[in-house]
């Protein structure tokens, strides 16, 4: 999609096609995360999408009046002022759901221009609030990870009293022979010969 910085200067077939592309974006995402970027350089800019594309996701910029059309459009409820307090700066998450909220997250504490506003999950909107939690949350492959280790866990514990009962087990036995073998007479040790 191409990225449109200033919407004003576009004319109504550019912004129709503007917002077709949106809408389509906004269909096929996971998840939507509004954020505000006025005052981002462009190399940071090209920065943060090159972090999303690389999360499988996308920024785009637009006019609130176009997000709502595109919105609308791709049956998205409606998206309430607060979210969108002018030009707006979307995150759209294609494979991740949390992937768009941690990025914009993430890349605002290096640059304070870009915050986050609110968006869009499972077709409802998502307050600030709720958008913040989710972008501190573990990634999917570190939930994977926690989920493997708590999944071993007990089979490594499991082991570890196996282990240590054979091995006690072993000693027992090997002290019940000492134990004899020091109580028997030395003439009824059986020769070797």
């Amino acid at each position: 999609m191409q990225t449109i910085f200033n919407t004003m200067t576009l004319t109504k077939e550019q912004k129709i096609k503007v917002v077709d592309e949106l809408a389509k974006h906004l269909q096929d995402a996971k998840s939507v995360v509004f954020s505000a970027y006025q005052g981002l350089s462009v190399k940071n800019m090209e920065a943060l999408r090159k972090l999303l594309r690389k999360e499988g996701g996308a920024y785009h910029v637009a006019r609130k009046t176009l997000i709502k059309i595109a919105a609308r459009k791709a049956g998205l409820p409606e998206i309430p002022e607060e979210l969108l307090p002018g030009a707006v700066g979307i995150a759209v998450g294609f494979e991740d759901e949390i992937a768009p909220a941690k990025v914009v997250h993430t890349f605002g504490k290096q640059h304070e221009m870009v915050k986050l506003l609110g968006g869009v999950m499972e077709g409802k909107v998502v307050s600030l609030k709720d958008i913040q939690q989710l972008a501190t949350l573990p990634g999917k492959d570190e939930l994977r990870a926690k989920l493997v280790y708590v999944l071993n866990s007990p089979i490594a514990g499991f082991h570890g009293v196996l282990h240590g009962l054979l091995r006690n087990f072993a000693c027992v036995v090997s002290e019940i022979k000492k134990k004899k073998e020091t109580e028997m007479p030395a003439s009824a040790v059986p020769s070797a010969a």
